[in-house]
This record gives C-alpha cells, structure tokens and sequence, in this order.
C-alpha cells in the first residue's frame, strides 16, 4: 500500500510544516495541538518511515520526505493523485536600456531558500496558460502577457539513481 494511503492527519500537518520550514523543534510542529504522546507517536513514524529526519533538537525532511510533501495539494492537504506536472514563469520586462528578469525567493521545500523562477503546479483540468496566469498573479500580485516558449520533459534521480 502507498504512503499517502496511510497517512493520518497529524502526519500530514507536521510534513506541510516542514515543508514551508527548513527546520523545526518539536513544539513548533504540534501545529493540531495533540497530546503530546499521540504526536510523539506520529512523529516516530516519520522518522521510521524516512520522510524526516532529526537533527539535534530538530526536525527537517529527509531527501524522500521532500519529494513526498512536495506532491501535497497545499490547499485541500492531501496528496495529488497526477504526476507532478508544473510550469515555470519567465517574467521579463525590456527597457529602453536593459532588460529585467523576476525571480523569487523559494518559502518552500524543496530548495527551501534558493531563488529562482516562478513556479507552480498544474492542477486537473488546468491548462498550462492557466497554471501560469494563476501562478504568476498569486505569487507577485502581478498580471502579465503570456507567450509559450517551450515544454521539458524533466525526470530528477538522486546519486543512488533514485527517482
């Protein structure tokens, strides 16, 4: 049976945690407020499961539990049931003189930090066109003109060849 099966809710929201955190203490993460032996005992699970990992006094996703709460409809908390398809905003502005490229800085794992295009996810039934107006309007306030420029058909493998 799949992980996403057979996650409870607590599980879900301390993932959505970290997901939006690099790190987090235990009592940051106890975001339902459960009692503190049922959240230990889903956050044990985690742990065995490898979708976190411990470090010192703190949590954070392991490699596998970034992928995992990356496929999270954030909105509905659960996970998608499609392949990850996402599109990426080349949002450009020409002056008279130069030319401007937005970036963003990411508030979510994975690459927690890093900057970068915007980006987001396709939803069912959406199409592309509509994933980036979408997308581009609510992660810079802005509207814009869209042209495709291309599609890539990307698959991520870890060192140990992991998808």
């Amino acid at each position: 049976m799949a992980i996403e099966n057979e996650i409870h809710p607590i599980q879900v929201n301390i993932l959505l945690k970290l997901l939006f955190n690099p790190t987090a203490r235990f009592s940051q993460l106890n975001v339902l407020t459960a009692p503190t032996d049922q959240f230990s005992f889903h956050l044990k699970k985690l742990l065995e499961i490898g979708l976190i990992e411990k470090d010192g006094r703190n949590y954070q996703l392991s490699v596998k539990g970034k992928e995992f709460a990356n496929r999270f409809d954030t909105d509905r908390l659960v996970p998608e049931r499609q392949a990850k398809v996402a599109v990426g905003v080349v949002g450009i502005r020409m002056r008279i003189d130069s030319t401007e490229y937005l970036i963003q800085q990411r508030l979510k794992q994975p690459y927690y930090g890093f900057f970068g295009l915007v980006t987001g996810k396709v939803r069912w039934g959406e199409t592309t066109e509509e994933t980036a107006k979408r997308e581009f309007k609510e992660e810079t306030g802005l509207s814009a003109d869209f042209k495709l420029v291309g599609i890539e058909h990307k698959l991520d493998y870890s060192m140990e060849k992991e998808l």
